[in-house]
Protein backbone atom coordinates (compact mmCIF):
# COMPACT_ATOMS: atom_id res chain seq x y z
CA UNK A 1 0.00 0.00 0.00
CA UNK A 2 1.15 3.54 -0.65
CA UNK A 3 3.25 4.95 2.21
CA UNK A 4 0.97 7.97 2.37
CA UNK A 5 -1.86 5.74 3.53
CA UNK A 6 0.31 4.24 6.24
CA UNK A 7 1.12 7.66 7.66
CA UNK A 8 -2.50 8.69 8.15
CA UNK A 9 -3.28 6.47 11.13
CA UNK A 10 -6.02 8.72 12.44
CA UNK A 11 -8.26 8.42 9.38
CA UNK A 12 -11.64 6.87 9.99
CA UNK A 13 -12.19 3.34 8.72
CA UNK A 14 -14.57 4.63 6.05
CA UNK A 15 -12.06 7.23 4.86
CA UNK A 16 -9.28 4.67 4.87
CA UNK A 17 -11.34 2.37 2.62
CA UNK A 18 -11.92 5.31 0.25
CA UNK A 19 -8.19 6.04 0.16
CA UNK A 20 -7.48 2.40 -0.66
CA UNK A 21 -10.04 2.48 -3.47
CA UNK A 22 -8.46 5.63 -4.88
CA UNK A 23 -5.00 4.03 -4.88
CA UNK A 24 -6.39 0.88 -6.52
CA UNK A 25 -8.08 2.94 -9.24
CA UNK A 26 -4.96 4.98 -10.00
CA UNK A 27 -2.72 1.92 -10.02
CA UNK A 28 -5.15 0.33 -12.46
CA UNK A 29 -4.83 3.36 -14.74
CA UNK A 30 -8.24 4.80 -13.84
CA UNK A 31 -6.86 8.21 -12.86
CA UNK A 32 -10.18 10.00 -13.24
CA UNK A 33 -11.85 7.58 -10.87
CA UNK A 34 -9.03 7.99 -8.34
CA UNK A 35 -9.28 11.79 -8.51
CA UNK A 36 -13.01 11.70 -7.93
CA UNK A 37 -12.57 9.53 -4.85
CA UNK A 38 -9.96 11.91 -3.42
CA UNK A 39 -12.19 14.89 -4.15
CA UNK A 40 -15.16 13.19 -2.48
CA UNK A 41 -13.00 12.68 0.63
CA UNK A 42 -12.28 16.42 0.68
CA UNK A 43 -16.00 17.16 0.66
CA UNK A 44 -16.33 15.66 4.14
CA UNK A 45 -12.74 16.12 5.33
CA UNK A 46 -11.37 19.33 3.77
CA UNK A 47 -8.14 19.04 5.76
CA UNK A 48 -7.33 15.46 4.75
CA UNK A 49 -3.62 15.73 3.96
CA UNK A 50 -3.37 12.47 2.03
CA UNK A 51 -6.13 13.35 -0.42
CA UNK A 52 -4.75 16.84 -1.00
CA UNK A 53 -1.18 15.62 -1.50
CA UNK A 54 -2.20 12.87 -3.89
CA UNK A 55 -4.33 15.28 -5.96
CA UNK A 56 -1.37 17.66 -6.23
CA UNK A 57 0.93 14.78 -7.24
CA UNK A 58 -1.51 13.88 -9.98
CA UNK A 59 -1.31 17.40 -11.35
CA UNK A 60 -4.81 18.47 -10.34
CA UNK A 61 -5.98 21.28 -8.10
CA UNK A 62 -7.48 20.32 -4.72
CA UNK A 63 -11.05 21.51 -4.43
CA UNK A 64 -14.05 20.85 -2.26
CA UNK A 65 -16.23 20.06 -5.25
CA UNK A 66 -15.24 17.15 -7.51
CA UNK A 67 -13.80 18.18 -10.87
CA UNK A 68 -15.97 17.84 -13.93
CA UNK A 69 -14.57 14.60 -15.25
CA UNK A 70 -16.13 12.25 -17.73
CA UNK A 71 -17.87 9.34 -16.00
CA UNK A 72 -19.04 7.64 -19.18
CA UNK A 73 -16.74 4.63 -18.71
CA UNK A 74 -16.61 4.39 -14.91
CA UNK A 75 -19.12 2.94 -12.48
CA UNK A 76 -20.29 5.13 -9.56
CA UNK A 77 -17.71 5.07 -6.77
CA UNK A 78 -20.13 4.91 -3.87
CA UNK A 79 -22.15 2.12 -5.49
CA UNK A 80 -19.06 -0.02 -6.04
CA UNK A 81 -17.79 0.72 -2.54
CA UNK A 82 -21.12 -0.36 -1.03
CA UNK A 83 -21.06 -3.61 -2.98
CA UNK A 84 -17.53 -4.43 -1.83
CA UNK A 85 -18.52 -3.72 1.78
CA UNK A 86 -21.35 -6.22 1.27
CA UNK A 87 -18.83 -8.77 0.01
CA UNK A 88 -16.59 -8.18 3.01
CA UNK A 89 -19.54 -8.73 5.35
CA UNK A 90 -20.38 -12.12 3.85
CA UNK A 91 -22.85 -11.05 1.17
CA UNK A 92 -20.61 -12.14 -1.68
CA UNK A 93 -23.35 -13.35 -4.00
CA UNK A 94 -25.36 -10.16 -3.57
CA UNK A 95 -22.24 -8.10 -4.25
CA UNK A 96 -21.45 -10.12 -7.38
CA UNK A 97 -24.99 -9.67 -8.69
CA UNK A 98 -24.73 -5.94 -8.05
CA UNK A 99 -21.48 -5.65 -9.98
CA UNK A 100 -22.94 -7.65 -12.88
CA UNK A 101 -25.93 -5.28 -12.99
CA UNK A 102 -23.54 -2.36 -13.53
CA UNK A 103 -21.84 -3.93 -16.55
CA UNK A 104 -24.39 -3.02 -19.25
CA UNK A 105 -24.04 0.66 -18.35
CA UNK A 106 -20.26 0.60 -17.74
CA UNK A 107 -18.91 -2.17 -19.99
CA UNK A 108 -15.40 -0.69 -20.18
CA UNK A 109 -14.73 -0.27 -16.46
CA UNK A 110 -11.84 -2.68 -15.91
CA UNK A 111 -12.12 -2.51 -12.13
CA UNK A 112 -15.67 -3.92 -12.25
CA UNK A 113 -14.37 -7.05 -13.95
CA UNK A 114 -11.41 -7.24 -11.55
CA UNK A 115 -13.68 -7.09 -8.50
CA UNK A 116 -16.08 -9.59 -10.05
CA UNK A 117 -13.17 -11.98 -10.58
CA UNK A 118 -12.14 -11.65 -6.94
CA UNK A 119 -15.62 -12.53 -5.69
CA UNK A 120 -16.06 -15.36 -8.19
CA UNK A 121 -12.75 -16.88 -7.07
CA UNK A 122 -13.86 -16.61 -3.44
CA UNK A 123 -17.13 -18.37 -4.32
CA UNK A 124 -15.25 -21.20 -6.03
CA UNK A 125 -16.26 -20.11 -9.53
CA UNK A 126 -12.71 -20.29 -10.81
CA UNK A 127 -13.46 -20.52 -14.53
CA UNK A 128 -15.80 -17.52 -14.26
CA UNK A 129 -13.09 -15.60 -12.39
CA UNK A 130 -10.65 -16.27 -15.23
CA UNK A 131 -13.14 -14.86 -17.74
CA UNK A 132 -13.57 -11.73 -15.61
CA UNK A 133 -9.85 -11.20 -15.11
CA UNK A 134 -9.19 -11.74 -18.82
CA UNK A 135 -11.76 -9.07 -19.66
CA UNK A 136 -10.19 -6.72 -17.10
CA UNK A 137 -6.76 -7.31 -18.67
CA UNK A 138 -8.20 -6.64 -22.11
CA UNK A 139 -9.49 -3.27 -20.93
CA UNK A 140 -6.43 -2.40 -18.86
CA UNK A 141 -3.34 -4.59 -19.36
CA UNK A 142 -1.15 -2.49 -17.04
CA UNK A 143 -2.58 -3.53 -13.64
CA UNK A 144 -0.26 -6.01 -11.93
CA UNK A 145 -2.87 -7.25 -9.44
CA UNK A 146 -5.18 -8.47 -12.20
CA UNK A 147 -2.41 -10.56 -13.75
CA UNK A 148 -1.55 -11.89 -10.29
CA UNK A 149 -5.10 -12.99 -9.55
CA UNK A 150 -5.47 -14.41 -13.04
CA UNK A 151 -2.32 -16.46 -12.45
CA UNK A 152 -3.68 -17.69 -9.12
CA UNK A 153 -6.90 -18.85 -10.78
CA UNK A 154 -5.00 -20.67 -13.52
CA UNK A 155 -2.78 -22.23 -10.86
CA UNK A 156 -5.78 -23.56 -8.95
CA UNK A 157 -6.94 -25.25 -12.17
CA UNK A 158 -3.41 -26.63 -12.69
CA UNK A 159 -3.07 -24.74 -15.96
CA UNK A 160 0.59 -24.14 -15.30
CA UNK A 161 1.53 -22.56 -18.62
CA UNK A 162 -1.09 -19.83 -18.37
CA UNK A 163 -0.36 -19.39 -14.67
CA UNK A 164 3.32 -18.80 -15.40
CA UNK A 165 2.55 -16.30 -18.16
CA UNK A 166 0.22 -14.32 -15.90
CA UNK A 167 2.52 -14.32 -12.88
CA UNK A 168 5.53 -13.25 -14.94
CA UNK A 169 3.46 -10.41 -16.39
CA UNK A 170 2.43 -9.34 -12.88
CA UNK A 171 6.11 -9.23 -11.89
CA UNK A 172 7.08 -7.36 -15.05
CA UNK A 173 4.53 -4.66 -14.23
CA UNK A 174 5.43 -4.45 -10.55
CA UNK A 175 8.79 -5.79 -9.42
CA UNK A 176 7.72 -5.38 -5.78
CA UNK A 177 4.61 -7.53 -6.04
CA UNK A 178 5.71 -10.06 -3.43
CA UNK A 179 2.53 -12.12 -3.79
CA UNK A 180 3.38 -12.69 -7.44
CA UNK A 181 6.77 -14.08 -6.41
CA UNK A 182 5.10 -16.18 -3.68
CA UNK A 183 2.63 -17.68 -6.15
CA UNK A 184 5.46 -18.26 -8.60
CA UNK A 185 7.10 -20.26 -5.81
CA UNK A 186 3.96 -22.39 -5.53
CA UNK A 187 4.05 -22.89 -9.29
CA UNK A 188 7.74 -23.83 -9.21
CA UNK A 189 6.98 -26.48 -6.59
CA UNK A 190 4.15 -27.90 -8.68
CA UNK A 191 6.53 -28.15 -11.63
CA UNK A 192 9.19 -29.86 -9.52
CA UNK A 193 11.56 -26.90 -9.82
CA UNK A 194 12.62 -26.73 -6.17
CA UNK A 195 15.59 -24.44 -6.77
CA UNK A 196 13.26 -22.10 -8.64
CA UNK A 197 10.81 -22.24 -5.74
CA UNK A 198 13.54 -21.31 -3.28
CA UNK A 199 14.52 -18.32 -5.40
CA UNK A 200 10.89 -17.21 -5.76
CA UNK A 201 10.19 -17.41 -2.02
CA UNK A 202 13.44 -15.58 -1.27
CA UNK A 203 12.44 -12.83 -3.71
CA UNK A 204 9.07 -12.54 -1.99
CA UNK A 205 10.75 -12.29 1.43
CA UNK A 206 13.22 -9.65 0.28
CA UNK A 207 10.22 -7.47 -0.52
CA UNK A 208 7.98 -8.50 2.39
CA UNK A 209 9.94 -10.29 5.16
CA UNK A 210 6.80 -10.58 7.29
CA UNK A 211 4.87 -12.80 4.86
CA UNK A 212 4.03 -15.95 6.87
CA UNK A 213 3.32 -18.21 3.89
CA UNK A 214 6.62 -17.51 2.14
CA UNK A 215 8.52 -18.15 5.38
CA UNK A 216 6.61 -21.37 6.02
CA UNK A 217 6.90 -22.73 2.48
CA UNK A 218 10.60 -21.97 2.25
CA UNK A 219 11.13 -23.57 5.64
CA UNK A 220 9.31 -26.70 4.49
CA UNK A 221 11.68 -27.05 1.55
CA UNK A 222 14.72 -26.80 3.84
CA UNK A 223 13.13 -29.29 6.24
CA UNK A 224 12.69 -31.78 3.39
CA UNK A 225 16.32 -31.14 2.46
CA UNK A 226 17.32 -32.18 5.99
CA UNK A 227 18.24 -28.66 7.10
CA UNK A 228 16.09 -28.45 10.26
CA UNK A 229 18.01 -25.59 11.88
CA UNK A 230 17.58 -23.34 8.87
CA UNK A 231 13.97 -24.45 8.51
CA UNK A 232 13.19 -23.79 12.18
CA UNK A 233 14.24 -20.15 11.90
CA UNK A 234 11.81 -19.65 9.02
CA UNK A 235 8.96 -21.39 10.84
CA UNK A 236 9.67 -19.23 13.88
CA UNK A 237 9.35 -16.11 11.71
CA UNK A 238 6.10 -17.34 10.19
CA UNK A 239 4.64 -17.97 13.64
CA UNK A 240 5.85 -14.62 14.96
CA UNK A 241 3.83 -12.90 12.24
CA UNK A 242 0.84 -15.25 12.52
CA UNK A 243 0.60 -17.16 15.80
CA UNK A 244 -2.46 -19.04 14.51
CA UNK A 245 -0.62 -20.48 11.51
CA UNK A 246 -1.36 -24.14 12.21
CA UNK A 247 0.86 -25.58 9.48
CA UNK A 248 3.84 -23.50 10.56
CA UNK A 249 3.35 -24.74 14.15
CA UNK A 250 3.28 -28.35 12.93
CA UNK A 251 6.34 -27.82 10.75
CA UNK A 252 8.16 -26.15 13.63
CA UNK A 253 7.32 -29.10 15.84
CA UNK A 254 8.78 -31.42 13.23
CA UNK A 255 11.94 -29.30 12.83
CA UNK A 256 12.50 -28.98 16.57
CA UNK A 257 12.07 -32.72 17.05
CA UNK A 258 14.82 -33.31 14.48
CA UNK A 259 17.02 -30.91 16.45
CA UNK A 260 16.41 -32.92 19.62
CA UNK A 261 14.31 -30.17 21.24
CA UNK A 262 11.42 -32.46 22.12
CA UNK A 263 9.72 -30.35 24.80
CA UNK A 264 9.61 -27.34 22.49
CA UNK A 265 8.40 -29.53 19.64
CA UNK A 266 5.58 -30.91 21.78
CA UNK A 267 4.56 -27.38 22.79
CA UNK A 268 4.24 -26.31 19.15
CA UNK A 269 2.27 -29.39 18.18
CA UNK A 270 -0.02 -29.00 21.18
CA UNK A 271 -0.73 -25.40 20.15
CA UNK A 272 -1.52 -26.58 16.62
CA UNK A 273 -4.08 -29.01 18.03
CA UNK A 274 -5.66 -26.26 20.12
CA UNK A 275 -6.25 -24.40 16.86
CA UNK A 276 -7.27 -27.51 14.88
CA UNK A 277 -8.23 -30.35 17.26
CA UNK A 278 -8.84 -32.79 14.39
CA UNK A 279 -5.56 -32.20 12.58
CA UNK A 280 -4.27 -35.74 11.98
CA UNK A 281 -0.73 -34.66 11.05
CA UNK A 282 -0.25 -32.79 14.31
CA UNK A 283 -1.88 -35.56 16.38
CA UNK A 284 0.27 -38.32 14.85
CA UNK A 285 3.51 -36.41 15.28
CA UNK A 286 2.63 -35.40 18.84
CA UNK A 287 1.79 -39.00 19.76
CA UNK A 288 5.12 -40.16 18.37
CA UNK A 289 7.08 -37.57 20.34
CA UNK A 290 5.21 -38.23 23.58
CA UNK A 291 6.13 -41.89 23.33
CA UNK A 292 9.78 -40.89 22.88
CA UNK A 293 9.85 -38.80 26.06
CA UNK A 294 7.78 -41.24 28.14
Amino acid sequence: MNHLLERETRSSEDTFESLEMAETAITAGETEKGLQIYQSILETEPDNKIARERIRNLGARPAIKPPKLSRSRLAPIEKVKKLMMDADSGKSLEALNGLEELLPQFPRDSILYFLMGNIQKELGRVTASINSYEKSVELNPRYSETHLNLGRSYLSLRNFTQAQNSLEKAIELDRRNYLAFYNKGLLNEELGDIDGAIESYLRALRIEPNHPESNNNLGKIFLLRDEPKRASKLFERAISFDDKHTQALINQGDALSKLGMLDEAIANLSQALVLQPKNAEAADLLDKLQHQVA
